[in-house]
């Protein structure tokens, strides 16, 4: 079964979180980054009124990021990049070629070989295609237009009513995004939040930064940037460090 990404906002269409869902036999599993669940989890309990459904935390069952052992004949094969599989009590999402998170279901279910390395192969691999995240010091930042969460098929302008719609519609059908996700180099990690500026916007910021990860001696980070600001020199708004190499992860609309 496939999984998809999905954005919950504001009614001014800014978003509160991000994440990975997935329809499995037991329900709908959503992924996000942990400090945001419990809080996204009270906000959706408000629309369950007398609706047999029931949200919860799986506070203890922390999702760990797992490599599939290429020596290992008998291990079971990971589930494909962008699907979904349940085993003995274990959620496996697939994120990458050769790479997966596995989430237990319950205290007993162990999620099977694992490893920083893979946790850190996969960090790397979302930097750099551009993983919609949305964490705490990011939020309220972005519409899903700028992190391009519409180009990873996580918007649907098709379905009904949902907190932002017409603000996110907009932006589609009678408006220009003026920032979009791009990818940059830098020579120290920057955090989630971080501002940008350049020569251009003076004072104002020119982009804020989504995550950073290390790849070799620097470091990749993903940003939000405006399309005016990239094409002219960047730097980080604390400490002035010069950004390089920046380029677009999705054509500007």
């Amino acid at each position: 079964a496939p999984w998809s990404w999905l954005g919950y906002c504001t009614p001014a269409g800014r978003l509160l979180a991000t994440g990975r869902l997935a329809c499995v036999d037991s329900g709908l599993y959503l992924q996000v980054p942990e400090p945001l669940g419990s809080e996204l989890a009270q906000r959706l309990q408000r629309f369950v009124l007398r609706s047999r459904v029931r949200i919860r935390t799986l506070e203890k069952a922390v999702g760990r990021a797992r490599q599939a052992p290429e020596s290992a004949r008998d291990e079971e094969p990971l589930p494909e990049p962008g699907t979904v599989r349940v085993s003995d009590g274990v959620l496996t999402l697939g994120v990458a070629p050769q790479l997966a998170i596995a989430h237990p279901l319950s205290e007993d279910a162990l999620p099977g070989v694992h490893g920083a390395s893979a946790a850190e192969a996969i960090r790397v691999f979302e930097v750099r295609n551009g993983a919609p995240w949305v964490v705490s010091a990011t939020r309220e930042m972005f519409i899903p237009q700028m992190l391009g969460l519409d180009a990873a098929g996580g918007v649907s302008f098709t379905k009904g009513c949902y907190p932002g719609q017409e603000i996110v519609a907009r932006a589609r059908y009678r408006g220009t995004v003026k920032r979009g996700p791009y990818l940059a180099t830098a020579q120290r990690p920057l955090a989630p939040g971080a501002g940008l500026c350049s020569a251009r916007f003076g004072a104002q910021q020119a982009g804020i930064v989504v995550q950073s990860v290390a790849d070799g001696p620097a470091w990749l980070v993903h940003a939000v940037i405006d399309h005016s600001a990239a094409r002219e020199g960047l730097t980080v708004q604390s400490g002035g460090d010069a950004l390089s190499d920046v380029r677009a992860l999705h054509e500007p609309v």
